[in-house]
């Protein structure tokens, strides 16, 4: 019988530690499959609780999310200025003192407000109708 050589002892300790590891992964995957049914009841985590999870988790995060929604109610906030404004009012008085015929007293108003935009030429001088005269000294 020959004894064994060094390379036959390396290939007996490699195959025992590739059984070792192969015994340890089957022991890894069955305490796995034991221990999962009860994570596979639970069903998918939802978009909303996610978000919420991650939102108590990270700090930077939700200060970051605040900020954004600060911005989107600025946005709002500046194109306001753009859009027309009506006001109306109505008011009506009796007026007259005790001896002296009453008289009845009308009012009404209604007012508007938009803001007129001129696009402006590619030279940046704005168009409308005689605005290139007004600069000139011109009308």
């Amino acid at each position: 019988m020959q004894p064994f050589s060094a390379q036959d002892r390396i290939m007996d300790m490699h195959n025992t530690e590739r059984g070792a590891v192969r015994g340890l992964f089957l022991l890894l995957a069955a305490a796995l499959c034991l221990t999962g049914t009860a994570y596979a009841q639970e069903g998918p985590l939802k978009f909303d609780l996610a978000e919420k999870a991650m939102l108590a988790a990270n700090p930077q995060a939700a200060a970051a999310l605040r900020d954004l929604e600060a911005a989107k109610l600025r946005v709002t906030s500046a194109r306001a200025g753009l859009y027309p404004y009506f006001s109306a009012n109505a008011s009506y008085s009796r007026n007259g003192a005790q001896g002296t015929p009453a008289y009845d007293s009308y009012s009404y108003g209604l007012s508007g407000r938009q803001q007129l935009l001129f696009p402006l030429r590619p030279g940046g001088t704005p168009l409308g109708p005689g605005l290139p005269a007004l600069r000139r000294g011109g009308l």
